[in-house]
């Protein structure tokens, strides 16, 4: 079973190892879009980077494989601050593999779906790179803020 779970102490030795064997694709990287646009290993500097931001984050997520899996961790893994508002949290670092547009929405939704809920009083999610528009997600609403090239997703208000 795969499933979205928060990287935690014992997790964090073998994420890293993971990501330093495993290609992938740095989306975002310290709260800004990176650069890399194919998949590629990571240099020891990148890794250990990632993995001190995701450590370092309020809500730390990898999709973990379950148990019986050969690969520890899957395709999308995203690490979330608070903004600077008590109601908006901010994706800061997002690491996806092949196909690179369908995990990043995957990832984003998985942060979406994981913090924007009754438990948590955020109301938005901030990412800072302009999506495009998510496909079968109509409770979602989704501005732009082209200035800063941030996008905000929102609960719809009934």
């Amino acid at each position: 079973m795969i499933g979205p779970i928060y990287l935690r102490e014992g997790l964090v030795t073998k994420f890293k190892d993971h990501i330093s064997k495993i290609p992938y694709c740095i989306i975002i990287h310290n709260d800004k879009t990176h650069s890399i646009k194919k998949p590629k290993n990571l240099t020891i500097d990148e890794v250990n980077s990632i993995v001190f931001n995701f450590i370092s984050a309020k809500y730390p997520i990898v999709c973990s494989a379950g148990s019986k899996s050969t690969i520890p961790f899957w395709d999308y893994h995203v690490a979330l601050n608070c903004g600077d508002s008590d109601k908006d949290v901010f994706i800061s670092e997002l690491l996806v593999r092949e196909p690179m547009h369908e995990n990043m929405i995957k990832g984003i939704l998985m942060a979406y779906f994981m913090v924007i809920n009754n438990k948590n009083n955020y109301e938005r999610l901030v990412v800072p790179i302009e999506l495009e528009k998510i496909e079968g997600y109509e409770d979602i609403t989704i501005e732009y803020d082209h200035l800063n090239n941030l996008t905000y997703l929102y609960k719809k208000r009934s």
